[in-house]
């Protein structure tokens, strides 16, 4: 497409700078997006609510705008968020009634952002639903309505909404979603989730643009495994990555207050150590941002994963991951694992992109659902196991890690195409006339629909062992 279109990336997750660069997760997400919609719309200007650094944002080809004030008084914040609803829904009834574009009207950051846009790209993760505190859900959604009301599509774009706790926020979510040109989940738990809510808005399941990410280069991978005193000739070596999340007791983002509940890991390492003679890699994957500096500096995770390694004070083969690394660069030494055991999603995504056996520990739905996109449903861990469970499933595993490493190689490649399919819906998106891509034609999402999932799986399936380009490629 040669002229210039506006895309405008926003979602429920905090704006604040190094929330989407420096968690690696969110990072792979939006360089594997960025990429993809970069390949398909070469001549597109990116701009996004997130907060990057200069260096990203040029490298990615992507803008940051400041659309309010990311401190201030809960008031005032809301008063925004009010104001931009009532303004959008005048505008709309004079631009409706009288045929009358009342510029005034429009003119605040949020709404002026919106309005020079040509689509709108919802990209919340697993934010939009019950992992964000009420209110902020409910400012989010008010967002959102106010731009259906400015009459511009709306894409929720590999996300993994809910779930919907309530009978106020599922009422919010059908009158938001509803209303939303499209949604594409990034795995199928999500869309069977939402149409089980009454969502009827038309749902595609893509997958995580996370998975098309690529590693460092080798050679640079070895030098951070020298940096760091890892043996590559020592075998096996096995990775486990811990956030707060997987402290059940007391689940946060961040560091808890009691690291207790750590003890569930502890006969896990023990086996890793003791039996199999392993290097235990415990790696980090999200960073914080020194506020003076600008510089990474270690986060959450690497408080957790420290408290652990020092419940087994003096094993050299267990080592913590001391450096701060771009997320291709931690994507290449996880690619050199044997096993990994990942409480950050999109950690396991890393592994599981280079098929590496990995067990999942589960904080939510949407573990089962990737794991579902690639048949390892049996190693995902749910916290009600217990230790003995975890520690089944990873002896499970290492057992058939020549199946599920056989398995991995099957279904990566399908998986990577539908993670493609995202960028490629985007461009089909906005060939459409204006009124349509409010609401695409059925015939559109028929196409997208045969491209997506469900169908595919079933040419999966029935083409296993036989995966010509014909049934994997999405097309130009």
């Amino acid at each position: 497409m040669s002229m210039k279109v506006r895309l405008f990336i926003t979602g429920s997750c905090s704006p604040t700078i190094g929330n989407w660069e420096h968690q690696l997760g969110n990072a792979a997400i939006l360089i594997g997006l960025l990429k993809s919609i970069h390949k398909y719309l070469p001549d597109v200007v990116i701009t996004t609510k997130y907060r990057l650094s200069k260096e990203f944002s040029q490298k990615y080809k992507i803008q940051s705008v400041v659309l309010e004030p990311e401190k201030g008084h809960k008031l005032r914040r809301a008063f925004i968020t009010i104001y931009n609803l009532f303004s959008s829904a005048i505008w709309r009834f004079c631009h409706k009634v009288f045929r009358i574009d009342v510029k005034f009207l429009r003119c605040t950051r949020l709404l002026t952002t919106y309005y020079n846009s040509d689509l709108i790209i919802d990209l919340s993760g697993d934010t939009y639903g019950d992992n964000i505190p009420f209110l902020a859900f409910v400012k989010y959604s008010l967002e959102l309505v106010a731009a259906r009301l400015l009459k511009k599509p709306v894409i929720s774009l590999a996300n993994s909404p809910g779930p919907f706790s309530g009978k106020i926020k599922r009422f919010i979510a059908k009158i938001v979603l509803n209303n939303i040109s499209l949604i594409t989940t990034r795995e199928p738990v999500s869309a069977d989730l939402l149409r089980n809510v009454g969502i009827k808005a038309p749902i595609i399941t893509t997958a995580c643009p996370a998975f098309l990410l690529e590693p460092a280069p080798e050679e640079r991978v070895k030098e951070i495994m020298r940096s760091e005193g890892i043996d590559e000739n020592i075998r096996p070596i096995i990775g486990l990555t811990l956030a707060g999340y997987n402290l059940y007791s007391e689940p946060t983002w961040d560091v808890p207050d009691s690291l207790e509940d750590l003890e569930l890991y502890v006969p896990t390492v023990k086996f890793l150590l003791d039996e199999l003679g392993a290097q235990v890699l415990l790696i980090p994957h999200v960073y914080r941002t020194n506020p003076w500096t600008g510089q990474l500096i270690q986060g959450p995770d690497y408080v957790i994963l420290k408290a652990l390694k020092e419940r087994f004070a003096g094993t050299k083969r267990l080592k913590l991951i001391e450096g701060t690394y771009s997320p291709n660069e931690v994507k290449g030494l996880i690619g050199k694992l044997d096993l990994h055991i990942s409480g950050r999603l999109h950690a396991g995504v890393a592994a599981l992109s280079q098929y590496v056996p990995t067990v999942l520990l589960a904080y939510g739905h949407k573990h089962v659902g990737f794991a579902k996109m690639l048949g390892q449903e049996r190693y995902v861990w749910q916290p009600s196991r217990g230790p003995d469970g975890l520690l089944a499933i990873v002896k499970q595993i290492w057992e058939n890690r020549e199946r599920v490493v056989t398995k991995l190689h099957e279904r990566i490649p399908f998986v990577k195409e539908l993670a493609k399919l995202n960028a490629k819906i985007l461009s089909d998106v906005l060939k459409l006339d204006e009124k349509s891509r409010i609401r695409p034609p059925k015939a559109v999402i028929d196409k997208w629909r045969s491209l997506g999932w469900e169908s595919r799986r079933a040419l999966y399936h029935a083409h296993r062992g036989l995966q010509h380009d014909r049934f994997l490629q999405c097309g130009d």
